[in-house]
């Protein structure tokens, strides 16, 4: 991953068992999408017949009993992770964000969410307690993001980021994913420079991997797909390093 440096750090509930602090980093995971990602083997099902109340209640209670249990007066972050959270309702992001800030206050949020369902939607994130904003772009190239089974367009991802820098314009973050299928090394880069010129603060820059039991794997292991040889994924990665540097965005995690 190339990224600049940032403070909230994921932890599942799993974690937040363990903390003796009096004070948590709090993940929330949303897991519905509308499209199933072809190399995506994270907790997920499709959007449908979601009980959105129910989830909140479940989530606000779980909240409740943690917090009580380890005596955790506070959050310093909560991350909304997926699946997809920008498929999550305004008033069960406002709720949660209410409840897990409490006396607190204001406190960084951030969340993850694909630009079809992003657009337009800023000022009301932001209205919901959102502070932060990380982009699932992926892609450049509407070829790609079809074969991805991504659920949005790169002119769509260009507006959708054009306005989250007029909301959000020091804390608006993008994943990329390089090394996918018939990519060479001059489109990643261009990729890469194109996005780190428009003005964001964050990039997480991640390489396709075959992950079992995903459509891809049974693709690659089928003979149908044929990623980038080990040594021009390399030559991505590095010259992605060098390029956000220059830039200003410092590698932090790998």
């Amino acid at each position: 991953m190339l990224k600049r440096v940032l403070k909230c750090q994921k932890f599942s509930a799993r974690h937040l068992l363990y903390r003796n602090e009096s004070s948590a980093n709090v993940y929330i995971h949303w897991p519905y999408c509308n499209k199933i990602c072809t190399y995506c083997n994270f907790n997920k099902y499709l959007n449908t017949n979601v009980d959105h109340q129910r989830l909140l209640s479940c989530l606000l209670t779980e909240w409740r009993v943690l917090s009580d249990r380890h005596q955790i007066t506070s959050a310093d972050t909560i991350f909304f992770g997926g699946g997809t959270p920008s498929l999550m309702h305004m008033d069960t992001i406002e709720a949660l964000v209410r409840e897990i800030s409490g006396s607190k206050g204001a406190l960084e949020v951030s969340l993850e969410g694909n630009q079809g369902d992003l657009l337009g939607k800023m000022s009301s994130l932001e209205s919901a307690g959102v502070t932060r904003l990380s982009m699932g772009m992926q892609a450049l190239s509407d070829k790609d993001l079809l074969y991805l089974n991504r659920d949005h367009s790169v002119a769509q991802s260009m507006d959708c980021l054009q306005q989250s820098l007029t909301t959000f314009p020091s804390s608006t973050s993008v994943d990329l994913i390089f090394g996918r299928p018939g990519q060479l090394v001059s489109d990643c880069l261009e990729e890469v420079e194109m996005l780190a010129e428009m003005g964001i603060s964050h990039m997480s820059l991640y390489q396709l991997t075959v992950e079992r039991g995903t459509k891809l794997s049974k693709q690659v292991v089928g003979g149908h797909v044929r990623l980038p040889e080990e040594d021009m994924m390399a030559d991505m990665y590095l010259g992605a390093v060098e390029c956000l540097k220059k830039k200003g965005l410092a590698r932090y995690e790998v």
